[in-house]
């Protein structure tokens, strides 16, 4: 995996698309880390306080009684058990602002780079510019880029349902908001306003746009919306796939008439799903999978799609769902195809007798099924272990099997940076 892209156009789509998945990548990390430390430390101070009343208290109502000594103590443990509510309260609804917040920097990068890489878009669109802004322009080029900020902060304004009708027409009116999760993407940017403006508390623009979406009420104006683990992690998957496949469908409808960058396209698509299954976000992978081989999807060329179906296939194994990994697989005819990926099959299917036979009947010849791939592709990372599959990789390739990392690691005066 991890196929160079080659086309520069594609390859700044790519670099806007994994900016985002990495900054969200990285919220969701720290929310796992912080969450269940903040559950711990809300554990603890709340048991060392109620140990405290007990020992060393007395209670009058909902008052508690000390002596001068013990006052400083007592308050500060209150304190600490109260903060610790208060944080794993407002953490969480702070991680989900900033996932909506990387959403948007998403949305105003595509735009424009359709502007920069499309001119044509910007030429063709209604733009007012006042006479201030023509003679106080240094040049055209910078008054050009005016108008693109201009237009990024009119879409930014506009609610997340109406920001997908503006970017629609930059694709020529192709509908943006067909697909399976909008209902919850609206859902979650509607809260996100809450949480941002109201404290979480539910306003009736909240209770109107849900409903106007066609979302079943869940709350009642005027309640505290919360994030728990399990709303923050569906909201991960949502606001991920979401900003994949608005700049997926982006790229593929502006770029439709040129068939030459469809592999790259793909494999812009592929790289996003195979790290999410290394990260094992497989619900990630399979959504996505599925949009990447539905019916209106066009590819390259059939070894792309077969990229597609083993990944989905994958991540359906790895989910512990061995039933779908296989009725996947069953999607493509196998025995018509380079014997690479019938190698990627049988790995899934753990007929290590069979691939065995195969990979020596590849050898070093494989187009795709080369030393690194046995080594680093998820697809094998079950047959690894197998006595058999590392005595065979050793015959082929003259060397133990080991896995090489290559992945770029940042030192601290880059990250810095």
């Amino acid at each position: 995996m991890n196929d160079k892209i080659l086309d520069p156009r594609i390859k700044k789509f790519h670099d806007a698309i994994i900016d985002y998945t990495n900054s969200i990548y990285s919220i969701c990390d720290y929310f796992q880390d912080n969450f269940m430390l903040l559950q711990r430390l809300q554990s603890r101070y709340k048991q060392d306080l109620l140990t405290y009343i007990k020992d060393k208290c007395k209670t009058q109502g909902d008052n508690l009684i000390v002596s001068p000594d013990k006052f400083n103590e007592a308050k500060l443990l209150i304190s600490k058990s109260n903060r610790a509510n208060k944080a794993l309260r407002v953490l969480p609804q702070s991680l989900v602002v900033a996932m909506v917040s990387q959403y948007d920097s998403l949305v105003s990068n595509l735009i424009r780079l359709v502007y920069e890489i499309f001119p044509e878009k910007l030429y063709s669109s209604e733009a007012t510019i006042t006479y201030k802004q023509l003679f106080s322009s240094g040049d055209l080029e910078q008054l050009k880029n005016q108008i693109i900020e201009d237009k990024i902060e009119t879409t930014l304004r506009k609610s997340h349902e109406e920001q997908l009708k503006d970017m629609s027409k930059l694709i020529n009116n192709i509908s943006l908001d067909k697909f399976s999760l909008k209902k919850e993407f609206i859902e979650i940017t509607q809260r996100r306003n809450l949480f941002v403006h109201c404290n979480g508390k539910v306003s009736k623009q909240y209770i109107d746009n849900c409903a106007n979406a066609g979302i079943e009420r869940i709350a009642k104006e005027g309640d505290i919306l919360e994030v728990d683990e399990k709303y923050f992690n569906n909201a991960f998957y949502v606001l991920f796939c979401v900003g994949i496949m608005l700049a997926q469908t982006i790229i593929r409808v502006l770029l439709d008439k040129d068939k030459s960058v469809l592999a790259d396209i793909d494999s812009s698509l592929n790289n996003v799903i195979y790290e999410a299954i290394f990260d094992e976000k497989y619900n990630i992978a399979i959504y996505l999978s599925e949009f990447a081989t539905s019916s209106v999807m066009k590819h390259s060329c059939q070894k792309d799609v077969l990229y597609f179906i083993l990944n989905q296939a994958q991540a359906y194994k790895w989910a512990g769902n061995e039933d779908k990994c296989r009725e996947t697989l069953a999607k493509a005819d196998f025995s018509a195809v380079l014997p690479d990926f019938q190698i990627a099959k049988l790995a899934l299917e753990e007929n290590i007798d069979e691939l065995c036979k195969l990979m020596k009947m590849l050898g070093k010849n494989g187009s795709v099924m080369t030393a690194v791939a046995y080594a680093s592709w998820a697809i094998f990372k079950q047959v690894r272990s197998n006595p058999l599959f590392q005595a065979t990789y050793e015959a082929i390739f003259g060397e133990p099997l080991n896995i090489v990392i290559e992945e770029k690691v940042e030192t601290l005066e880059q990250i810095g940076n």
